[in-house]
């Protein structure tokens, strides 16, 4: 937490308590980018006092030089408000209020989706229940798709009327809205535009880093020139993240949607594309065909050299995938990271969870057969780094430099610091590999293997436990330090996983603690991962591990795998072997 932040949070609390004081009975919010952990050192404290009956005038004070805004309204005021995030329900066709009503109150909404209720004794807790915030990610989604849908109908009008400055000038708004929409589907709020960066994940990055659109020489209303495929893409990626990929084979696409100015919308009825009022239903099916269409197979883009075959691709095609899994599989075979690789696992591992925004891809080809890769994920809301997986080399393809040109293609296209996955040191040359590059140990991990323990399943599960979301949030807080926004993150991160399963995420609820575990099958074996083991005290962290084990038996997992930073002495306390350590690397300033 920066100074600015902490400073300020001081400031709210203290204030809340002299509001209380001044006002029994009545709550108060902190709303607003400090709400969700985001400042500066000129930034401004926004508190809402909420009274059971008419709210009484109130001013702006300053204290120690910081502004703090609290304005006031009613209980039953913000309970109008509070009510539009009951559920999700837009139109596809008509003027009905509803929809108007939640486009000209997402200020309000995006207040409450912020809001933190402060008691007066310096703790607080967020205002929403999870399907609350799951609401509004949607309304705030649909809001920032009805924009770019306005904003495309705009530039398509300038361009066919050769209005290129003016055009230029919708290309940058329009970036904004499609980041825009990418956070909102990630479960952001709408906060003003500076805070976009941070949002992104990118605060290492200027502003206008994540958010560039393709060049505007060529476009042409009338076709899909200038990559607003890509937009298409993105928009279509924040679609799936907020409501999920549809299920079901994908569906002929009713032509012209996937052409130059058409957009995809969601309403309760079910998915649409628009291009000005033209408006098209669509199919869950339609819609991942639109979905492969603008993410065509990434040999197909492929930017190869004469020479070293090797090249950065766009997208991540099912058939892509599938070699990327099948190329690692090989790779790690009898190393202590052995485990199950499968290609719904290398999707969800390189994409990013909370935007859905492709890795940094590097391939290399002989001919048509992969003989290596190396991908950067981007860093997910909240982080700093981002995380580099590879270089994977075919054995055949070794020793003659390709790992390293395929690590620089990557290192030179990302843009923000670096970290390595789990590097086995039992893998002949890896460490050197990196240390030899210029990388330097960030840390040192332990690998464990377990056999799963037959006997009765005596766990409590996450299955079916109503607001998970902030269990999760609150262990997330309390035993890995996160600050609020990633900690309320964190569920939604998980579940982007391809391993994720309720079942298998055990919780002690006297204690708040938890184990993440992740079941892998692929026809060359299974396993469960202890991913992550936040207890309070060594009792609770062997009782999660023990149950683990049971889990992974009644799932027939045939190993039990676990990967800590931390002293394994209660994982062998439990009966798991250590059969490994890896190292991460991280890549200094400079290089």
């Amino acid at each position: 937490m920066s100074s600015c932040t902490a400073q300020r949070l001081a400031l709210a609390h203290s204030t809340a308590r002299d509001l209380l004081a001044a006002h029994p009975g009545a709550r108060v919010h902190l709303t607003g980018a400090l709400a969700h952990g985001l400042a500066h050192a000129r930034s401004g404290i926004d508190l809402l006092l909420i009274t059971k009956d008419t709210p009484p005038p109130v001013t702006a004070v300053h204290h120690q030089g910081i502004r703090v805004d609290v304005t006031a309204t009613s209980l039953r005021e913000m309970n109008d408000t509070r009510w539009l995030l009951a559920a999700f329900g837009l139109p596809r066709e008509g003027s009905i209020p509803a929809p108007r009503t939640v486009r000209g109150r997402m200020d309000d909404l995006t207040r409450l989706r912020t809001a933190l209720l402060l008691d007066g004794r310096g703790t607080a807790r967020s205002v929403l229940t999870s399907t609350e915030r799951k609401v509004y990610a949607q309304w705030a989604l649909a809001d920032r798709l009805q924009e770019a849908v306005t904003l495309t109908e705009d530039l398509a009008g300038l361009l066919g009327s050769g209005q290129m400055q003016s055009a230029a000038v919708v290309v940058g708004r329009l970036g904004t809205v499609i980041a825009q929409a990418e956070t909102a589907a990630a479960g952001q709020p709408l906060l003003e535009e500076k805070w976009l960066p941070a949002l992104l994940g990118l605060a290492a990055s200027p502003p206008t880093g994540p958010l560039p659109l393709p060049p505007l020489a060529g476009a042409g209303a009338g076709s899909n020139q200038w990559g607003f495929a890509d937009i298409q893409r993105r928009l279509i990626s924040a679609l799936f993240t907020c409501w999920g990929t549809p299920s079901g084979p994908p569906e002929p696409l009713p032509e012209p949607v996937d052409t130059f100015g058409w957009l995809p919308l969601v309403c309760n009825e079910g998915f649409a594309a628009r291009f000005g009022e033209e408006h098209v239903p669509l199919t869950g099916g339609e819609l991942l065909t639109w979905a492969d269409h603008v993410t065509a197979p990434a040999h197909e883009h492929q930017q190869a050299g004469p020479d070293t075959g090797t090249g950065l691709v766009t997208g991540l095609h099912t058939d892509m995938c599938k070699e990327l899994a099948d190329l690692a599989q090989r790779c790690i075979t009898g190393y202590s990271d052995d485990r199950p690789v499968s290609a719904s696992l290398v999707r969800s591992r390189l994409t990013n969870a909370l935007t859905g925004a492709p890795p940094v891809l590097a391939v290399a080809r002989n001919g048509q057969e992969m003989t290596g890769w190396c991908a950067v994920r981007r860093p997910e809301p909240g982080e700093v780094r981002a995380r580099l997986w590879g270089p994977v080399v075919a054995p055949s393809a070794r020793r003659a430099g390709l790992g390293r040109r395929l690590l620089q293609s990557v290192v030179d296209a990302a843009e923000w610091p670096l970290v390595t996955t789990d590097v086995p040191v039992d893998r002949d040359g890896a460490t050197g590999f990196f240390t030899r590059s210029g990388w330097e140990v960030l840390e040192t991990v332990t690998v464990l293997h377990g056999t799963p323990a037959a006997g009765p399943v005596d766990a409590v599960t996450a299955a079916g436990l109503p607001e998970l979301e902030e269990y999760v949030a609150m262990a997330a807080r309390r035993f890995a330090g996160m600050e609020v926004p990633f900690a309320e993150a964190t569920l939604p991160r998980w579940r982007e996983d391809a391993r994720f399963c309720p079942g298998t995420l055990l919780l002690d609820p006297p204690t708040g603690s938890l184990l993440l575990a992740l079941a892998q099958w692929n026809e060359t074996g299974s396993e469960l991962l202890l991913a992550e083991v936040w207890a309070a005290g060594a009792d609770v962290r062997r009782q999660l591990i023990s149950q683990a084990h049971t889990v992974a038996a009644e799932r027939k997992a045939a190993t039990v795998r676990a990967v800590t930073r931390q002293d394994p002495a209660d994982f062998i306390a439990c009966g798991m072997r250590i059969t490994g350590r890896c190292r991460t690397f991280t890549l200094p300033r400079g290089h």
